[in-house]
């Protein structure tokens, strides 16, 4: 079925999603959690309605949400350390679609170009609802259009060395070839991947976890170290989803890239920015997912 079909199909469950990317979007526009908070719950309300997602979702959802509100308290390091790892828990339940009875839309599913192995793309809207609490309590955000216009300057350089060296060597591996053309369901991709794929990403992993880790470890080696520690748990949560060294290898390089992005930028949407441009270049210029 066409995908653009699938969403008027399901009327109720697309304005979800439209909902909480409007809802993420308002965060940089004016982040004041009488604004998000009763559009976030609009959205919620309409999964929940629609059987997008089932109510047991409000278990994770209310952990994340009461997690994230104590670490802006002035907590001991072990207490913090142990909300932390209830914020990621819950972040991760929903990221990984622990929570039966989810029914996020399948949009795609087929070869999207000749040669590649076959890709299945839905529209996650737990792991984007969890991304959006994540940076709309626990991260500041830039709200200024110069300062993100800066940002996303001081991004150029790290986006043109990640392209060139996970793309390249996704090349060198032979999982890529140079494949120049544009899917019809490209638009929806363009929407999955941003808001509930990189934002979300970005949110955890570097947002939170980096962040955390950085703050918590002593300053002489912290930063660095930091970026190692998340970009090899982002490598590992990867070879789950694909049990492939190859590939496990890639998402231990973009950790790197992202996480050094952010590190040196201190902007999350300069990391996103980045993770965002690499996918999009993979897509559009070389075969995708992979070769068969």
């Amino acid at each position: 079925m066409d995908p653009y079909y699938t969403l008027i199909d399901h009327p109720f469950q697309f304005a979800s999603y439209l909902v909480l990317i409007t809802t993420i979007i308002t965060l940089w526009v004016y982040k004041k959690v009488w604004v998000w908070a009763p559009l976030a719950a609009c959205s919620l309300g309409l999964a929940l309605y629609s059987d997008l997602a089932p109510l047991v979702v409000l278990i994770p959802i209310g952990f994340l949400t009461l997690s994230l509100s104590l670490l802006s308290l002035n907590t001991p390091p072990i207490i913090r350390l142990f909300i932390v790892v209830i914020a990621a828990t819950a972040a991760f339940a929903l990221f990984s679609h622990l929570i039966k009875g989810t029914n996020n839309l399948l949009l795609f599913q087929g070869t999207v170009k000749p040669g590649s192995i076959p890709y299945t793309m839905y529209w996650n809207f737990d792991k984007g609802f969890a991304g959006m609490l994540l940076l709309a309590i626990a991260h500041p955000l830039i709200s200024d259009p110069m300062h993100f216009k800066l940002a996303l300057r001081r991004s150029i350089l790290w986006a043109g060395l990640s392209i060139i060296c996970l793309l390249g060597t996704a090349y060198a591996f032979d999982m890529i070839r140079f494949d120049l053309s544009v899917s019809g369901m490209l638009p929806l991709w363009i929407l999955s991947n941003l808001f509930f794929v990189a934002i979300a990403e970005e949110a955890l992993f570097r947002g939170l976890l980096q962040r955390e880790l950085s703050d918590a470890l002593p300053q002489r080696f912290g930063p660095l170290l930091s970026v190692l520690i998340v970009a090899l748990a982002f490598a590992l949560v990867h070879l789950v989803v694909i049990f492939d060294m190859r590939y496990a290898l890639l998402a231990f390089g973009a950790g790197l890239f992202y996480g050094l992005t952010y590190s040196t930028t201190k902007s999350i949407e300069a990391s996103i920015f980045v993770h965002f441009l690499v996918n999009a270049t993979h897509i559009i210029f070389f075969s995708y997912p992979f070769l068969s």
